[in-house]
């Protein structure tokens, strides 16, 4: 790039300013800076062209130039720089519909709502669901654009998920039944397969398999009697809840067979790692005991028999005055009965044959014998026969035996 100073004489008005005390050319401060895009032509006060002066401001002004195109370049890409950062910020930032993720939106129409807080209904309502929180109910809900819409036309009813707080069913199966009968929380008491509680359990609480949720229990024992995971000392009872916790349980079941000191170390190490005790009644504990350490459930309604009610050896009086008022009576009390005189009674007929009732018969009539059972006379002795006595019917008793009773 060339560039010449441009030189005016002293008459020049509007660039105050004297002249070169030897030459008669004009101070520096004579001399406009160049505009950008003219090129200056030098020319001296008398169309002569001064070339030493001329070159020295040349120079000088091919310097400023440069100085102001090397700030323009760096002022450009700084500016260059910058747009293209904020159009990668922009690029790489997602936009309000990404922020916010479309919600999953269920709306059930016209259905009859039983909400459980006393007995009522609810007729044509709509229930508006989203991220599986019940967000509205109502005759006139507004159903948001794109949601799942489940018509129950006046007919289906609507009620809150049950939940079965007891069960032992480890299987894909199982609880695909759970969730078509209404019930959508489950608690599984122990037993449960590794695999259930590693894999299945795991993606049916994240929705990836049909089910309701499941949480499960960790039993521990104190003995192997029973076939479940046993401790011996507090260390070890410890050191299962730890590994309940690893492996992802949600509760510690107790069992029988515990110690008192395994009791409570289990209770202690849960409440450190936030593991409820559910379970059983601890047979050395007892139930109170238990429930003031901080059990929080019970398994059976049972447990409480064995623990709390414990049933005492001691009979019932009420038993006595009933057997003094009504002896037992003997079988063997026909064998005593010569000394009464004997009456004639129809002997029945034996089972499967034709004959008629005989007058050769006998009967007891011992004041503690009551039934009147039918004897036989084939040796002269007092004996009832099998078939005979299940085929004859004892005569009613007359009005003043009844009267007596």
């Amino acid at each position: 790039m060339r560039a010449f100073a441009r030189f005016r004489p002293r008459s020049a008005r509007g660039h105050g300013g004297g002249t070169h005390p030897a030459r008669n050319l004009p101070t520096a401060r004579c001399i406009p800076p160049p505009m950008h895009g003219m090129v200056p032509v030098a020319r001296g006060s008398r169309g002569s062209e001064p070339v030493g002066v001329a070159t020295k401001w040349k120079d000088r002004d091919v310097r400023r130039v440069e100085a102001r195109a090397r700030r323009a370049r760096t002022a450009l890409r700084v500016a260059v720089s910058l747009l293209l950062a904020c159009a990668a910020g922009f690029a790489a930032r997602p936009s309000r519909a990404q922020e916010t993720p479309a919600k999953d939106v269920t709306a059930f129409v016209a259905v009859n709502v039983v909400p459980m807080d006393r007995e009522r209904v609810l007729r044509d309502r709509t229930v508006l669901v989203e991220d599986g929180r019940i967000v509205a109910i109502g005759r006139k809900v507004a159903v948001p654009k794109g949601a799942r819409i489940v018509d129950g036309a006046g007919r289906a009813f609507l009620s809150p998920g049950l939940a079965d707080m007891h069960m032992h069913a480890d299987t894909a199966e199982a609880l695909k039944v759970y969730l078509a009968n209404g019930v959508t929380s489950v608690l599984n008491m122990g037993g449960a397969s590794p695999e259930f509680v590693a894999q299945l359990r795991p993606a049916v609480n994240a929705g990836k398999r049909p089910g309701p949720h499941v949480y499960v229990a960790f039993i521990v024992d104190g003995s192997p009697r029973y076939g479940h995971f046993f401790v011996t000392t507090p260390e070890e009872a410890r050191w299962a809840v730890r590994l309940a916790k690893t492996n992802g349980y949600d509760f510690i079941k107790v069992y029988n067979d515990l110690s008192p000191a395994c009791f409570q170390a289990l209770v202690d190490e849960g409440r450190a790692q936030h593991l409820p005790v559910v379970g059983h009644g601890v047979r050395s504990v007892g139930l109170e005991r238990q429930l003031d350490a901080g059990q929080l459930m019970v398994a059976h309604a049972e447990e409480f028999l064995y623990t709390v009610f414990k049933p005492r050896p001691t009979r019932r009086p009420a038993a006595r005055p009933i057997r003094r008022r009504f002896p037992a009576r003997s079988p063997s009390c026909c064998a005593i009965a010569p000394s009464s005189p004997p009456t004639s009674t129809p002997m029945p007929p034996s089972r499967g044959s034709g004959a008629g009732p005989t007058s050769s018969t006998r009967s007891c009539t011992a004041p503690s014998c009551a039934t009147s059972a039918p004897p036989t006379a084939s040796t002269g002795s007092i004996r009832t026969t099998r078939s005979a006595a299940a085929a004859w019917t004892p005569p009613r008793p007359s009005s003043r035996a009844s009267s007596r009773r």
